[in-house]
């Protein structure tokens, strides 16, 4: 599909192809060009037209669907993934598509969640960046290559209706100052964004700490995910400060290879007064990192399930070290209501495991 960055505006007037769509897409693109028609009491008109409007963004290859248990809200998602062997669609019904798409996301509330791979992102990056300020959405879901777009970090801060975002990035041992700079403006200006969980993403030091303060003000993220080297190593004291002091944080999941900033991640843990469930994977297993849990596991009064897993070999290796240390400090807890250690290396028939779960029989 030819680009046209200089005026990604040819995407939000695409609406006029809609209007010569012809049979099982008539009604869906007569209805879609009123407002959205939901309310509390009824949804909207689109939710009985699915299998039009959905005809009508398979060639762009994404799809609306019902969200479970959330009557009334839709969720538009690519689904480019299970359409690699298809041809490409003709230009024309690829620009309807988009156009389709960019007017759900711009005029719909009832589209409240937006789940995009990198290949659409890269495809499509300039009607979603035009039509996502204007949109309602509660949940972002985009896999997107790194350093971030300056389109979708200009955009990040106006998401202030976000309740989750979960952002995946082609890893990269570049920083990036201009997206965490616009994460802490989301922070700061939303009131509803609850959960938060970044992968593949290297952030510079000082927006880093900028991020990591915006989050202990606003004191409304209750679940955060860190997969791979998101924080800094020099950020390490500022990530344990942010935990320790957080308000509003009750569950954490926590990857990654820095046995530094894995030590800041327990120190954090241990003296936090809200988190109550861990889990830590890509555990490094060093002889201060097993007294850090096993301190966590006796002294913490709060954290009801914790689950960590490695699959070093050295780790595997010599488990029963931590294993000793942590069963003893189990005997002081009374708190701990799930307990699941999982070690292996290796793969297949080949590979080793050592699983071990615990849950206090009076829960």
């Amino acid at each position: 599909m030819p680009q046209n960055e200089g005026a990604p505006v040819s995407y939000a007037n695409q609406s006029a192809c809609l209007d010569v769509a012809t049979g099982c897409f008539r009604a869906a693109v007569g209805d879609r060009s009123g407002p959205c028609s939901g309310t509390h009491e009824r949804p909207c008109h689109i939710i009985r037209q699915l299998t039009a409007c959905n005809e009508l963004l398979f060639p762009a290859r994404m799809q609306l669907r019902e969200i479970p248990g959330a009557r009334g809200q839709l969720v538009l998602v690519s689904i480019d993934g299970s359409c690699r062997l298809l041809p490409e669609p003709l230009d024309f019904h690829l620009r309807q598509s988009a156009g389709f798409m960019h007017s759900l996301l711009k005029h719909h509330k009832c589209v409240a969640s937006l789940d995009v791979t990198r290949s659409h992102f890269d495809k499509y990056s300039s009607p979603l960046c035009d039509a996502l300020p204007l949109s309602c959405l509660k949940k972002l879901t985009l896999s997107c290559g790194f350093p971030m777009s300056r389109g979708i970090c200009a955009v990040i801060p106006s998401l202030t209706s976000l309740e989750e975002l979960e952002l995946d990035c082609a890893s990269s041992s570049d920083s990036c100052a201009e997206f965490p700079m616009a994460l802490a403006a989301l922070v700061r200006a939303s009131p509803f964004l609850g959960a938060l969980s970044l992968a593949g993403i290297s952030m510079e030091e000082q927006a880093t700490k900028h991020l990591l303060a915006s989050l202990t003000e606003s004191g409304v993220l209750k679940d955060l995910t860190l997969d791979g080297r998101v924080v800094p190593e020099c950020c390490h004291g500022e990530l344990s400060q942010y935990l320790m002091s957080s308000s509003s944080l009750t569950s954490l999941r926590f990857t990654d290879e820095s046995e530094k900033t894995e030590i800041a991640v327990l120190e954090g843990i241990l003296h936090s007064r809200t988190i109550s469930k861990v889990c830590i994977s890509a555990y490094t297993g060093n002889a201060e990192i097993i007294q850090l849990v096993a301190r966590i596991l006796s002294e913490n009064t709060v954290v009801k399930s914790f689950a960590i897993s490695s699959t070093r070999e050295e780790v595997f290796l010599a488990d029963r070290v931590a294993y000793d240390t942590w069963l003893d400090a189990l005997g002081e807890n009374e708190t701990l209501e799930k307990l699941w250690i999982f070690f292996e290396y290796g793969i297949g028939s080949s590979g080793f495991a050592s699983p071990i779960y615990f849950r206090r029989s009076n829960v």
